[in-house]
């Protein structure tokens, strides 16, 4: 046996005992193992905050816009969401030539 194999037995079982934790472990190691189901878990609480957002438009809820267009339903999650996008083009297209590295370069 190598010493690292020993160093493996050695480790104490990560088991918890008790059952809410157990439970909850279960329940994620499911969820993990379905990208799937984290897909439609997040299409699921969009739809959501968006039919919250159109329920307090309807009850005459005011968001304090500073422009007329931030008062639409579900303007902030489209903003973020192409907000983010922007970053991630940006920097994949504009930064990323310019800090990028040859393969050889550490050697």
């Amino acid at each position: 046996m190598s010493e690292e194999d020993s160093r493996q037995t050695d480790m104490p079982a990560l088991r918890d005992e008790r059952p809410l934790v157990r439970a909850a472990a279960r329940m994620w190691s499911r969820v993990v193992s379905d990208p799937q189901r984290i897909v439609r878990a997040l299409i699921y609480a969009c739809g959501f905050f968006v039919a919250l957002d159109l329920l307090f438009l309807l009850q005459g809820f005011d968001k304090h816009a500073h422009f007329a267009w931030e008062n639409g339903v579900g303007f902030y999650g489209v903003y973020g969401f192409v907000s983010c996008s922007l970053i991630f083009l940006i920097s994949k297209r504009a930064v990323r030539p310019v800090v990028k590295q040859d393969e050889d370069f550490y050697e």
